[in-house]
């Protein structure tokens, strides 16, 4: 697969998260009762934000990508895959699935905890210090913004109960 196909499915992929996650937050502000409408805090407004965000990031990110990457020749010999380069994928998808079924049983916490460690080692921070500094960290950031500051209500375990 050459660069420019690549970059082309990469930004894809974001740009259709970020539809899916418009859709389902403009549906969710709209679904709520018009007194809930006025506070910016309830989820269907920062989805939105955040989805827009991730949909505009997605557009800038092709652009320049692509305006950066040169045309390459038609080939008739396959270019070889980077190794590991699918496997790769495959572990962040199962990891995201994985943490999508944790948060229920063992809190929001620990699931986000062992969700971003797992993903930077994936990702390629090698160092379990680094590793775990920046998941620690992440994770605390992640529950003064949304917990704390926002008031948002995350599934509570069973397991810890």
């Amino acid at each position: 697969m050459s660069t420019r196909q690549s970059i082309t499915i990469e930004s894809g992929t974001l740009l259709a998260l970020g539809a899916i996650g418009l859709w389902g937050g403009l549906s969710s502000y709209f679904g709520m009762d018009a007194r809930m409408q006025s506070s910016w805090l309830k989820p269907g407004v920062y989805v939105s934000v955040l989805s827009a965000g991730l949909m505009l990031t997605a557009l800038i990110y092709g652009y320049l990508a692509l305006r950066a990457t040169p045309p390459s020749p038609r080939k008739t010999i396959t270019e070889p895959q980077e190794a590991g380069s699918g496997g790769k994928v495959l572990a962040v998808f199962g990891i995201v699935v994985l943490y999508a079924f944790l948060i229920p049983i063992i809190d929001y916490l620990p699931a986000t905890l062992f969700f971003l460690f797992a993903q930077f080692r994936v990702l390629g921070v090698r160092s379990w210090r680094l590793n775990a500094l920046i998941s620690i960290g992440v994770t605390a950031l992640f529950y003064v913004v949304f917990i704390h500051y926002g008031g948002l209500e995350f599934p509570h375990g069973g397991l810890f109960d």
